[in-house]
């Protein structure tokens, strides 16, 4: 059996979408499960950005941080990523 095909950016988009819409309801699990979908999606730097985000509400600072650098290394002039990393790196390690 061929391995199945990476979705393709427009379902990456969706599935960002619908986790923006998930974590305005409150639901930041399911927001987080659909942002990481988007991530390998092929989602790009607005979906790590987006990861980095939730786990730092979940008080996941090193995964945030992680997601954040990744964000960067896509789109080095990404200024919200490079907010959020400052941010995560204020609050100290876990």
């Amino acid at each position: 059996r061929a391995a199945e095909p990476r979705l393709p950016l427009e379902s990456a988009r969706e599935t960002l979408k619908r986790a923006r819409i998930a974590w305005d309801a409150g639901d930041v699990v399911g927001a987080l499960s659909l942002a990481r979908q988007a991530v390998t999606a092929g989602g790009g730097a607005e979906a790590h950005v987006l990861v980095g985000t939730l786990l730092l509400k979940e008080n996941q600072r090193a995964e945030a941080r992680h997601e954040l650098d990744e964000a960067l290394r896509l789109d080095p002039t990404n200024r919200t990523a490079s907010k959020l990393l400052e941010l995560a790196q204020e609050r100290g390690t876990p």
